[in-house]
This record gives C-alpha cells, sequence and structure tokens, in this order.
C-alpha cells in the first residue's frame, strides 16, 4: 500500500508540472505574438516618418533647427544655474557638487542654509558637521546645519519628509501618513526631535556649550501648527526673532573656530556609506 501511495503521489506530481509547463507555454505565445506585432507596426511607422521627411526636406530641415535650438538653450540655462549657484553661501561653505541639487534634500538643505545666511550675515554656519560618536552603530553622528548667531547657537535638524506629520517631541516615535489617490499609508519613525536631542548631547560631549534644538521641515510636509522648536523654516525666523542677543562677534567666531577644527569633511563618503550598509543590515 505504501508503495502504491508513493507511486501515486509521483504521478500527482508530475502531472501538476506538465499542467503548470502547459499554462506557462499558453501564457508565452500570445505575449510573443504581441510582442511581434509591436515591433512590426513600430518598424512600419518610422518607414513612414522617414519616407514623408525626405520626400519634404524642408520639414526635415526645420525639425533639426528646432532640436538644436532647443539643445542650446537648455545648455544656456543650465549653464545660468550652475554660475548662480557657485556663488551661493552654500556652495562657497561644502562644495556641494551642482548636480546633487536634484535631490529634493539636498536642495532643501541649499535654500535653508542660503536664507538663513541672507537674513543674518552676522552669523557664521556649518552644514553636515559630522562628529565622531564612541561606540555607537554608527562611527560618526551628523548635524544638518550648526548657526553660531548672536543669539546662540543652534543646532538645526532638516526633513524634508511628504505627507502629514503626527507626533510630538516627547513622543519616540512619529507617524508620516500619506495619500495617494484611494491608498493611505502610515509609516513609523523615530522623532526628529529626540534624535537631533542625542546629537546635541553627543556634541556637547565634544564641545561644552549651551545648543538650541531645532527641527525644519519642508514646504512637502504638512506638520499644522507646528511646535515652538519644530517647525517650518518660517517658524524656526520667528522663534529666532523673539531671542535676545547674548554672544558677541567674537565669541561667535570663538565657538565656530573651536568645532571647525574638530571637523575632517574626508568622513562624509565614509558616513555615508556606513549609513546605506547599517539600513541593509538593521531593516
Amino acid at each position: 500500500m505504501k508503495g502504491g501511495c508513493a507511486m501515486s503521489r509521483k504521478r500527482k506530481t508530475r502531472n501538476t508540472r506538465r499542467k503548470r509547463k502547459s499554462q506557462r507555454n499558453q501564457g508565452i505565445a500570445p505575449k510573443r505574438l504581441a510582442i511581434l506585432v509591436s515591433v512590426v507596426v513600430a518598424l512600419w511607422l518610422i518607414y513612414q516618418v522617414a519616407t514623408f521627411l525626405f520626400e519634404n526636406p524642408w520639414i526635415l530641415y526645420t525639425i533639426i533647427v528646432v532640436v538644436i535650438l532647443a539643445v542650446a538653450g537648455w545648455i544656456a540655462w543650465t549653464v545660468r544655474r550652475y554660475q548662480a549657484y557657485k556663488a551661493t553661501p552654500f556652495y562657497k561653505d561644502t562644495k556641494t557638487p551642482f548636480w546633487t541639487l536634484k535631490k529634493p534634500s539636498v536642495k532643501f538643505e541649499c535654500d535653508v542654509y542660503n536664507e538663513l545666511s541672507r537674513r543674518y550675515p552676522q552669523a557664521k554656519m556649518l552644514a553636515n558637521v559630522l562628529i565622531p560618536r564612541n561606540g555607537a552603530v554608527n562611527e560618526y553622528f551628523e548635524i544638518d546645519i550648526l548657526m553660531f548667531s548672536p543669539k546662540g547657537t543652534f543646532a538645526l535638524e532638516l526633513k524634508d519628509w511628504s505627507g502629514f506629520i503626527y507626533g510630538h517631541k516627547d513622543n519616540k516615535r512619529w507617524t508620516v501618513g500619506r495619500k495617494k489617490g484611494d491608498d493611505r499609508t502610515a509609516i513609523d519613525v523615530y522623532n526628529p526631535y529626540k534624535q537631533n536631542q542625542r546629537h546635541i548631547e553627543d556634541l556637547e560631549k565634544v564641545y561644552s556649550f549651551d545648543y538650541f534644538n531645532h527641527v525644519i521641515f519642508s514646504e512637502r510636509g504638512d506638520i499644522g501648527e507646528g511646535m515652538e522648536d519644530v517647525s517650518k523654516l518660517d517658524g524656526f525666523i520667528a522663534r529666532y526673532e523673539r531671542l535676545e542677543n547674548q554672544l558677541s562677534a567674537e565669541e561667535i567666531n570663538e565657538h565656530y573656530e573651536a568645532i571647525a577644527a574638530k571637523l575632517d569633511p574626508s568622513n562624509l563618503p565614509k558616513h555615508i556609506e556606513r549609513i546605506k550598509f547599517n539600513k541593509k543590515k538593521y531593516s
């Protein structure tokens, strides 16, 4: 009996495999036919267009001229943007490549840095501040912008999150809600205010000072009314304007130079690769 049952199971398995293979073959044939028809139609259209253009060369010449002018215009526009970018405080201070501005997060950081530099020329700033951290998964911690100003030193965490952002600075986890059509998704994230506070605590071990913690969101995120120290850029500016002056120009320069001396820009690529590695390892 056992032998008969085993043989029966083997036959069933073979039959199932044959059926699946047959079904796959039946699905492949129509797809191949559709691809073949599409290729034939595309070649026929190309032939018709080419024939028409060669019979009417003035149209071909017009198209060529329009394409050349469009490419030349795009190149001139890109060169002007590049030259304007090289004149910004963000590029002068960070040397961030022009092409990286395609990333919304980098563009946001650039805009914030330039706007604060324009509004408060007496302030000094550092971007992408990397400080060594001992005994942690990531060897360095990063503060997006350190702003040394007459009203104090601000550690700014920039977030270019899109969607509806729910949370309070005392909560450990926040939620980012997104809606696309009828689909709704909710993403659980670590509180960026607490994240930045940890960075400040690590920074105080390297250079002790009373730092202000502030998280700035881009216009892509909806944070409602926000909080005094979690807001859009205009909220940070309003908070800054309410504060009293407490540092002289000499003190600003002293704090700036002290932290700048501890930075090594060559650590940034290693830091980025480490973050990518840890995301893969611990996600």
